[in-house]
């Protein structure tokens, strides 16, 4: 009559004996059937399948993920070189986040695969109860290592519903209802080396970082070298068709000496054989003085050694100086002709040396250039040009 009100709580659990599964944009309704001793029906919202009421529901998940994992010495200190000793403890710290929608707890485990067969061994274990939205840590798991090289090392992670991806760590994975994270790959494992090695002070790894450190030298060297050859007067690269490298080599290192024109031949001496006219002319006036005056006694004619003239009649001045006037008149005519005919020569010498200068070598179009006195520099392009000019 409603004068009174009672209050029924209760909790229904869907998932036992209901073979549904729920997709998003499925929705939920509910009503009650009441009916009292008379056999009176109740009626309102929720109180038939006509009128149900509507249900705000939400699906809890414990969703896991691994945001890091650091690898540092049990102290805390980052190992130098990213290198350690075998019998060197170090310590793994995992940074667990509940993504999901109800709290949960995760157990994480340090464990070590024996011989590739999958036979674990555990070294630590650490329970997390992660409420959601929230990220622990662990405390610091520590391992002692041994021997050198790879050890083999994994973190696990159990207890989750859903396991979500974490893009920057590709080496953690789902594997079944756990997740794995590979600390082998891990890039702040520790590489582990034997004590031997690290009496000696000189492992490969050692190694190939000298020689990676001397490669990189020498290739400074060469550029710094090919640098100062560029800036040089002439570059050591040639623009050359006929990759004639070995002859323009040949005859960089020789000295050419450039093609002149013949040499008009010498004239004779015509003062000398002046000079030796005079002298016969003097020698004849005086005896012809002489014989005036004196019983002339047979005196030989005297003649000029190597006389070139000596087959020309010298028997008076007259005749001698006109002789003389002739002979240079000749002598002088044959030199001209002579220097004509040397002129000719040498404009036919010049005329039939127009060279082809594109079938010419970089070294013989340098060769003319120098002759010419004119620059070097350039391809072979521009040699040429500068010779057409």
């Amino acid at each position: 009559n409603g004068s009174e009100a009672w209050t029924y709580a209760g909790s229904v659990d869907f998932t036992e004996g209901v073979n549904v599964t729920l997709v998003d944009g499925d929705e939920l309704i509910w009503w009650i059937d009441v009916v009292d001793l008379a056999g009176n029906v109740a009626k309102g919202t929720g109180l038939s399948s006509i009128d149900p009421r509507p249900i705000d529901f939400t699906v809890l998940s414990f969703d896991v993920t691994v945001m890091s994992v650091d690898i540092t010495l049990a102290d805390g200190s980052l190992p130098k070189g990213n290198q350690v000793v075998e019998g060197t403890e170090i310590g793994v710290v995992v940074s667990v986040r509940n993504w999901g929608s109800k709290s949960g707890s995760v157990l994480v485990t340090l464990v070590e695969e024996m011989e590739g067969n999958r036979t674990w061994i555990t070294h630590d274990s650490q329970e997390l109860l992660i409420p959601i939205g929230e990220t622990l840590e662990t405390d610091m798991m520590k391992f002692e290592t041994y021997g050198s090289g790879t050890q083999n090392l994994f973190v696990n992670i159990t207890g989750m519903d859903i396991w979500v991806d974490n893009p920057s760590l590709l080496n953690c994975y789902s594997v079944a209802n756990n997740a794995t994270c590979d600390l082998n790959v891990q890039k702040d494992m520790p590489k582990v080396i034997s004590q031997e090695d690290a009496e000696s002070g000189f492992d490969v790894f050692s190694t190939f970082n000298i020689i990676l450190l001397l490669l990189l030298i020498g290739a400074a060297i060469t550029i710094v070298v090919l640098l100062r050859r560029e800036n040089s007067s002439e570059s050591i690269f040639y623009d050359d068709d006929d990759d004639e490298w070995d002859e323009e080599d040949e005859y960089s290192t020789q000295k050419v000496t450039p093609i002149l024109p013949p040499m008009a031949p010498s004239r004779p001496d015509m003062d000398a054989a002046t000079k030796a006219l005079d002298s016969m002319d003097y020698e004849q006036k005086s005896e012809e003085n002489d014989s005036e005056t004196e019983i002339p006694e047979p005196v030989s004619e005297p003649v000029p050694v190597d006389d070139p003239w000596a087959d020309i009649d010298h028997s008076s001045a007259e005749e001698s100086e006109s002789e003389t006037e002739e002979v240079a008149d000749e002598v002088d005519s044959s030199n001209l002709e002579t220097e004509s005919e040397d002129e000719s020569d040498v404009e036919e010498e010049i005329e039939d040396s127009s060279l082809d200068f594109k079938s010419m070598t970089v070294a013989q179009l340098k060769d003319e250039l120098r002759s010419r006195g004119l620059s070097l520099k350039g391809k072979k392009a521009d040699l040429i040009a500068r010779l057409e000019e």
